[in-house]
């Protein structure tokens, strides 16, 4: 109401990873399809606190849709928590038929398949209509097509920091361009509460 520029800090949004595989999935591999997370390898690109909701709301601003199911898929019986949790996004836009994106977020492990003893375990894999992408590190990523296959280091790119910053000072001066609000920042807070209340419904009840 005052006219002061408050942006949440969502630095996933802004990683050259990130930034990189949007043009990625826009110009070679297609719409997604799936996205499947390993929880606990982010931990060390995010803050202490929300780091959960630092990531969904990473989820939702990549996929662009609403999240229309949340459902736990334990894989240990004895497990209180439990350790998947598959949220189907609706995705649709003008002109664009509407679709339905799977996310499943491990939260205890790396994907399936993956050696846990490797160095370079994948942060994130997505699956695409015309091919695949691992996104390794906050500037490094992985991607093939049905033509080409791609190792790709963004070591050169600007930090999230700064490109942060950018669209901050670009917003001060009346620029146009998007940037996340407190809207986006409660919107991440509850989602977090509901993949949280499905993991172990006896502390949310």
């Amino acid at each position: 109401e005052q006219g002061a520029v408050i942006i949440p800090e969502f630095p996933l949004r802004y990683q050259p990873a990130t930034l990189r595989l949007r043009e990625i999935l826009a110009t070679t591999l297609g719409r997604m399809v799936r996205l499947r997370v390993a929880v606990p390898l982010w931990t060390s690109l995010l803050p202490d606190v929300g780091q959960l909701a630092h990531l969904l709301d990473w989820c939702q601003s990549f996929i662009a849709g609403s999240p229309r199911d949340v459902q736990a898929i334990p894989t240990e019986p004895a497990s209180t928590d439990k350790d998947r949790v598959k949220i189907t996004f609706d995705v649709g836009t003008r002109g664009t038929a509407p679709h339905q994106i799977e996310v499943l977020l491990d939260l205890t492990a790396a994907p399936d398949g993956e050696n846990r003893a490797e160095s370079h375990l994948p942060l994130c894999q997505i699956t695409a209509e015309q091919g695949t992408a691992k996104v390794i590190s906050s500037n490094e990523l992985h991607w093939t097509s049905d033509e080409e296959s791609n190792d790709e280091r963004l070591t050169a790119d600007r930090s999230a920091t700064e490109v942060l910053l950018d669209h901050f000072a670009r917003r001060v001066l009346g620029g146009l361009i998007p940037t996340p609000d407190f809207d986006d920042l409660r919107r991440a807070q509850e989602f977090a509460a509901a993949v949280n209340a499905v993991r172990d419904p006896s502390r949310h009840a």
